[in-house]
């Protein structure tokens, strides 16, 4: 999109519900000459993307000017809202209900002994005339597996139920099922409190 000098960058976080029960908050930037520029171009995308994704736009549009263009490391949306909760209990309250389908990328180093996972694809030690596959690092001659394992939590929202395990085995096994194809390496449970 070419940029004009009355247009400024503007990120615009809207709402969207795939099912009952399943929101999804997207943000996108646009190129706008005002806020109100910016939601009606945002509101337009968020329509296509919902008959593309047949999901629903729930009418909510919060846009964002960006201090500068898009980059790298750039702020791209920001939003303060006022609570006199405690830090963990407004995190709980609006980014962590436990309902969230969110993975926490981070991958641990694995014990030098063995690898981190299992490789996404099968690989072979290469000569010099073999290209190194996708998903692979070079070290000398030899190509070296590489994959990702990501990590999720999950939780039941906090009140009445809150500690049915039952109710959390479910919800577990639907997000698997939703995850799709994937290969589970391992499934860890604990009590914590996490606001009281």
């Amino acid at each position: 999109m070419q940029e004009t000098s009355s247009e400024r960058w503007f990120a615009v976080r809207c709402v969207f519900r795939y099912r009952r029960g399943t929101f999804e908050e997207r943000i996108v930037t646009v190129l706008a000459t005002s806020a109100e520029d910016a939601i009606a171009k945002a509101e337009d995308d968020a329509a296509e993307y919902a008959a593309t994704m047949r999901t629903k736009y729930l009418g909510l549009a919060q846009s964002y000017e960006l201090p500068d263009g898009p980059g790298d490391g750039a702020e791209v949306f920001s939003l303060l809202r006022d609570s006199d909760l405690p830090d963990d209990a407004y995190l709980d309250a609006f980014f962590d209900t436990g309902g969230e389908r969110q993975r926490d990328v981070e991958t641990p180093a694995a014990p030098p002994d063995r690898p981190a996972g299992p490789p996404t694809e099968e690989t072979s030690p290469a000569d010099e005339t073999d290209p190194v596959p996708p998903g692979a690092r070079s070290v000398g001659t030899v190509a070296l597996p590489t994959w990702t394992i990501n990590h999720f939590s999950q939780s039941n929202p906090t009140g009445e139920g809150q500690g049915d395990v039952a109710a959390l085995l479910r919800r577990v096994a639907q997000t698997i099922d939703d995850l799709g194809d994937v290969s589970i390496e391992d499934i860890t449970f604990a009590s914590s409190v996490t606001a009281g």
